[in-house]
């Protein structure tokens, strides 16, 4: 059986991974609905954007699941 740390672990990962994930799909939600309103040079600031602000929450779950792991 899992030392009740570990079950901590795992469970600040999967809230972490969950946050992430409403956070990446509420953005692209926001983004798909004003590029189809807005030109297509503009898409491309929205999809730096988006990049931008998902990269670093990528990187905090890596890490997250590295430290557990490791």
């Amino acid at each position: 059986m899992a030392a009740p740390a570990q079950i901590q672990c795992v469970a600040v990962v999967v809230v972490v991974v969950v946050v992430v994930v409403v956070v990446v799909v509420v953005v692209v939600v926001v983004v798909y609905s004003c590029s189809r309103r807005s030109s297509s040079s503009s898409r491309v600031v929205v999809i730096v954007v988006v990049v931008a602000s998902a990269a670093p929450a990528v990187v905090v779950v890596v890490v997250v699941v590295v430290v557990v792991v490791v």
